[in-house]
Order: structure tokens, then C-alpha cells, then sequence
């Protein structure tokens, strides 16, 4: 009876979850209410509020299935851009994102040292563990659902990519300096442009062969999963090679969308490949797994972790406020 009490508990957990994500995005396209708060909302009653989650176990857990809404998400994104709006914004959303990024990097150092009292190296980490970071689970989501210009949601979805870099190689390289008392500048610009480089490269050089495969199993019945795996192997590639996966990713999904428009058509390879059918099906496929990862496993499970006492909600509200105010500023800025 325990155990069928307990599947009882979880399935029915997952069905409220799941109706009031999808009620939740209603809500959204309706009033423009971010669909992600009632869901986080629920992970904080399930888990500090109500006790029904167990923290420890789903930390490790939250790692692996971030990374792989990460790969879902940031492929449904590149199935929904343009090539030569990718060409046109690249550089434009990399200096903007860098600049954002190193200043409020700074802002949050400088005020952890004069109002916490920290010195600078423990400053500078904690600023790159919270200032850089643009979560794609929750920006490209809502690019797309807001229908945004096809150059903003370019800039916004490289903007996380850009992000990300920034904050993974700041990090280390600040507690490298606080480890061992010595900070390598030449050594992490040149970790974030390697980064950019093999991940792209990688991203580039693998699409052609994987668009070929696809093609050859186009009458294959589940053809949209395959796909993902696709994706996973592109990720890890690249991540193995020391590039960064999310860019990868990137790159084959827009391939995949853009095989057909200049200059990815004058590629031999791309030119004879038949998938335009085959490519409404991904996209209807990845739309609704990325819901399901974006619902389910992510935000709820990050509310369930979240450890709710009254110092960690002045601090959250104080936060909130800065980024509030930080995205005014960003928004105003041509």
C-alpha cells in the first residue's frame, strides 16, 4: 500500500505540475504574466513549504537535467532564427552582452566589498557566480512565445550563449586566483575565445553530416527523437573538444532551418537535402519536450531546492530589485 500510496502522490504531483504549466502559458499569452513564477511557486510549496521534496536528492539530479533543457531549449531556439540575421547581429549581441555582463560583474563586486566587507578575489567570484549569467531556460522561452523581431530574439539567444561563457570562465579563473594566489588574464581571455571558437567550429563542421543522415532516415517513424540525440552528441563534442556546447547546438539547429538560404545552400552537401517536411515535425516536437523539460524538471525543481528563510528573501527581493532596475536600463538602450 506505501508504494502504490507513493506512486499515487508523485503521479498525481506530476499531473498538477504539467496542467498548471500548461495553464500557466495561457495565462501568459493572455495577460503577459511569466508562466515560470506559478511554477516556481508550486517547486516552493512541494519542497520548503510542504516537505514533499527531498533537496538532497534532487540537487544532483537538477544538474544533469538543466544541461539537458539547456541543449533542448537553446536547439529549439536555433530551429526558429534566421541565418542572416545570425550574420547581422553576431557582433553586435557579443559587444552588447559583454558589456552588460563585465559591468554588472563590477557593480556586484564593488558593492560586495564595500558593503560585505569581502576582498576583492572572494568579490569577483560571487559576482561571476550571479552578474553574468542569463538562463536560456528562461529568456529564449520567452522570445519566442512574445514573438519578438527575428533581430531581437537573434540577440537575446546569443546573449545567453555569451553569457554562459562569461560566467564558467570567470569563475574558475577567479577561484584559481583565490586558490593559488595568482590570476592568469591571457589565460582566460584566451579560454573564452577558445570556447567560442571550437564550439561554432564544431557546431559547423558536424551539421552538414548529421543534415545527410537525417535526410537518408527521413522515412523513419521517430525521426524528431533521433534528432535530439543528434544534439546530445553535437553538445558533447564540442564540450569535449573544449567548446562550448550551447553554441554547438546553436549551430546545427540552424542549419537544419536554414539549409536552403544563402550562403548554407551553395554548400554541395546541403543543396541535394530534402527535409522541409521533416523540419515541421522537429519543431512541433522540440516546442512541446521543451515545455515539458522547461515545466516539469527545471523551474518546478528549482523551487523545490530553493531553501526559503527571512534572510534569503530581503536578500531576493533586494536582488530582484537590482535586476529589475539593471533590465529597465538594458531596455532602454538602443
Amino acid at each position: 500500500m506505501k508504494v502504490i500510496a507513493s506512486e499515487v502522490l508523485v503521479f498525481g504531483i506530476a499531473a498538477l505540475i504539467v496542467i498548471l504549466g500548461y495553464l500557466g502559458d495561457l495565462i501568459f499569452r493572455k495577460f503577459r504574466i511569466p508562466y515560470f513564477l506559478f511554477l516556481l511557486f508550486i517547486g516552493i510549496l512541494l519542497g520548503p513549504i510542504l516537505g514533499l521534496a527531498d533537496r538532497a536528492f534532487i540537487v544532483p539530479i537538477l544538474q544533469f537535467f538543466g544541461s539537458f533543457t539547456l541543449i533542448v531549449v537553446t536547439f529549439q531556439s536555433g530551429l526558429n532564427l534566421d541565418f542572416a540575421s545570425i550574420l547581422g547581429q553576431s557582433w553586435r549581441a557579443f559587444f552588447q552582452s559583454s558589456f552588460y555582463i563585465l559591468v554588472s560583474i563590477a557593480f556586484i563586486t564593488l558593492v560586495s566589498n564595500l558593503l560585505l566587507g569581502w576582498n576583492i578575489t572572494e568579490a569577483l567570484i560571487f559576482s561571476s557566480m550571479i552578474g553574468g549569467e542569463i538562463t536560456a531556460a528562461v529568456v529564449i522561452p520567452l522570445a519566442l512565445t512574445l514573438e519578438l523581431p527575428d533581430d531581437v530574439k537573434t540577440v537575446l539567444t546569443i546573449e545567453t550563449a555569451v553569457s554562459t561563457i562569461y560566467s564558467i570562465v570567470l569563475f574558475y579563473a577567479f577561484l584559481e586566483n583565490w586558490v593559488h594566489g595568482g590570476l592568469n588574464w591571457l589565460a582566460a581571455a584566451s579560454s573564452v575565445v577558445n570556447k567560442f571558437a571550437v564550439g561554432i567550429v564544431t557546431g559547423a563542421a558536424l551539421s552538414p553530416i548529421l543534415l545527410k543522415l537525417l535526410d537518408y532516415l527521413e522515412k523513419g517513424s521517430y525521426i524528431p527523437v533521433f534528432s535530439i540525440g543528434l544534439s546530445l552528441a553535437t553538445y558533447s563534442a564540442a564540450e569535449w573538444l573544449g567548446g562550448n556546447g550551447a553554441l554547438a547546438v546553436l549551430m546545427f539547429a540552424l542549419f537544419l532551418t536554414n539549409y536552403r538560404q544563402p550562403p548554407l545552400r551553395h554548400i554541395p552537401v546541403l543543396s541535394r537535402l530534402k527535409l522541409t517536411p521533416l523540419l515541421e515535425h522537429i519543431k512541433l516536437f522540440h516546442d512541446q519536450i521543451a515545455f515539458l523539460l522547461e515545466s516539469f524538471f527545471f523551474f518546478v525543481s528549482l523551487g523545490m531546492i530553493l531553501v526559503v528563510t527571512p534572510e534569503t528573501i530581503i536578500s531576493d527581493i533586494a536582488l530582484g530589485g537590482y535586476s529589475l532596475q539593471f533590465s529597465y536600463l538594458y531596455a532602454t538602450l538602443p
